[in-house]
């Protein structure tokens, strides 16, 4: 797979240009070389979506949203919440990274899934909007 080969072949020419950072443009990370290393020899299969993406919270004001960077590695627009609380940003972020993972292998965008987090099951609804990023709106399903 060509992520398996990028982020090599980024660890590759930091190598040979004795760099210490390599930034991930599309995920918008900084890594330290020594940590790429770290995470390469601890996952064999560098294809995983921890190593390619990562979900950020930004405040605006009283309320904020959490969107979801790398997802273009995969030929899939990123996530967008609508407006978030403050005290809803484990939830938040932690329910994207769950739907960035369950989306991951088959890349692919379903109308709505359900992943777990904190003991509950969230309910996430993609609402695709062209040419900009999806929409997701995240609901607790309640059991009854």
């Amino acid at each position: 797979m060509t992520l398996q080969f990028l982020i090599h072949a980024a660890d590759a020419m930091s190598e040979l240009g004795n760099g210490t950072v390599i930034f991930d443009a599309k995920a918008d990370i900084l890594w330290l070389r020594s940590d790429l290393q770290q995470a390469l020899k601890e996952n064999f299969d560098a294809t995983l979506p921890e190593l390619h993406t990562r979900v950020v919270w930004k405040q605006a004001g009283d309320t904020a949203i959490a969107e979801t960077k790398g997802l273009i590695k995969i030929g899939l627009d990123e996530f967008r919440t609508g407006k978030l609380q403050p005290d809803q940003r484990v939830i938040g972020t932690t329910v994207l990274t769950e739907t960035i993972r369950a989306i991951w292998e088959h890349a692919t965008i379903p109308e709505s899934l359900e992943v777990s987090s904190f003991g509950d099951t969230f309910k996430v609804v993609f609402e695709r909007i062209k040419n900009k990023a999806t929409l997701v709106r995240i609901l607790r399903v309640q059991s009854t």
